[in-house]
């Protein structure tokens, strides 16, 4: 029973990270980004959120629809002081924004679901790392902090050469400042974490 509750408690973080983001609808970098996201994956990871996904999917259909999301929604708000209503074109919102491939989904497939987990689980641990890199909350790190991390954890060799780290770091669009913003350090880190993005 706990581990079903951990399960559907990371299923709503994930749903609740998909409803608040806008996709670029159709954009290929986004979906090889996903992807690069769900190559990362654990075949435990891969496992949990396949079992997630089953709790939501109570017909067996191998799809979930929006009114077996709004089970679950209104079973695990019964219990909470502040109720968390979603109306039916919310989650139709929500699913759809669930696969960046198509604009107009109306169900989530099982790879549609897992990708979502991924993403969830990647941004909570970027947004983690990121904000201990950025101690004063500028919402930016100097480059040279994370170069000096990617030289401290480069598995390769002792010193990262200064040729490949300019490199990497022109591909990102590091500012002439010499600031990482939130996003180039997501791009920089999936690049250098062997998942291809």
């Amino acid at each position: 029973m706990v581990v079903r509750f951990k399960l559907l408690r990371s299923a709503l973080r994930a749903f609740d990270l998909c409803r608040r983001r806008t996709p670029k609808w159709g954009d290929q970098s986004e979906m090889v980004f996903r992807d690069s996201l769900v190559g990362a994956l654990t075949n435990g990871q891969i496992a949990e959120y396949k079992d997630a996904f089953a709790i939501f999917d109570r017909d067996g259909s191998g799809s979930i629809e929006s009114w077996e999301i709004k089970r679950v929604l209104n079973l695990q708000s019964a219990g909470a002081s502040r109720r968390r209503e979603m109306s039916d074109d919310d989650i139709l919102d929500m699913i759809n924004k669930a696969n960046p491939n198509i604009d107009g989904n109306t169900m989530l497939t099982e790879a549609d679901f897992v990708a979502m987990m991924a993403e969830a689980e990647y941004n909570e641990f970027f947004r983690e790392a990121f904000a201990a890199l950025d101690e004063a909350g500028n919402g930016w790190v100097p480059a040279s902090s994370i170069t000096d991390l990617m030289r401290e954890f480069n598995e390769e060799s002792d010193v990262m050469s200064d040729i490949n780290m300019l490199k990497m770091m022109k591909r990102f669009d590091i500012g002439e400042e010499g600031h990482i913003d939130y996003e180039a350090f997501v791009n920089l880190m999936m690049s250098t974490s062997g998942t291809g993005a």
